[in-house]
């Protein structure tokens, strides 16, 4: 009897040894699903916040190469890198021309130039009809003042005629 409760007992404990396993080997595993999942977690976070980080900073640049784009190119400069007779023309669209990441104000001009023929032409006929225009203006307060000058010069060589002839009587 004593050999069979020893037996009965040693079976108990290898049960219970086996359980005891069997619990710690799930523990674990479900350990390591848990930890698992809370790794992937984090580490799908960190990315993100990684991703977060890359996009603010290229948005910064972004708007850092705008305005040193803008600041880098006043309307004097763009004036300067432009044909002669373009200049008035850009003096009137100046405030539409923007520059872009990679393009100056300079090089958008252009682009707006090869893209708009009819209104540059329209520009370039309003320009010289209205230079035109003042210079006819000039041309006539040139003419007036020359007959204004000429009348003046005739009426001091009859007077310098009359004087030479007799004096005026007092």
């Amino acid at each position: 009897m004593e050999e069979l409760r020893r037996e009965i007992a040693q079976m108990k404990q290898a049960e219970r040894n086996r359980c005891q396993l069997r619990r710690t080997r799930v523990k674990i595993e479900t350990e390591s699903a848990a930890s698992r999942a809370r790794r992937e977690l984090e580490e799908r976070r960190r990315a993100e916040r990684h991703a977060e980080r890359v996009e603010k900073r290229r948005a910064q640049m972004a708007r850092a190469v705008r305005r040193e784009t803008a600041r880098a190119e006043s309307d004097d400069e763009v004036r300067q890198n432009i044909e002669a007779d373009l200049v008035p023309i850009f003096d009137r669209v100046r405030s539409r021309i923007r520059a872009r990441p990679g393009v100056s104000r300079t090089e958008s001009f252009v682009h707006w130039v090869e893209e708009n023929p009819a209104e540059v032409w329209a520009m370039r006929e309003d320009l010289a009809e209205r230079r035109l225009r003042a210079l006819l203006r000039e041309e006539a307060r040139a003419a007036r003042q020359l007959a204004k000058a000429g009348g003046r010069a005739r009426r001091r060589a009859q007077v310098a005629a009359g004087a030479e002839e007799e004096p005026p009587p007092f």
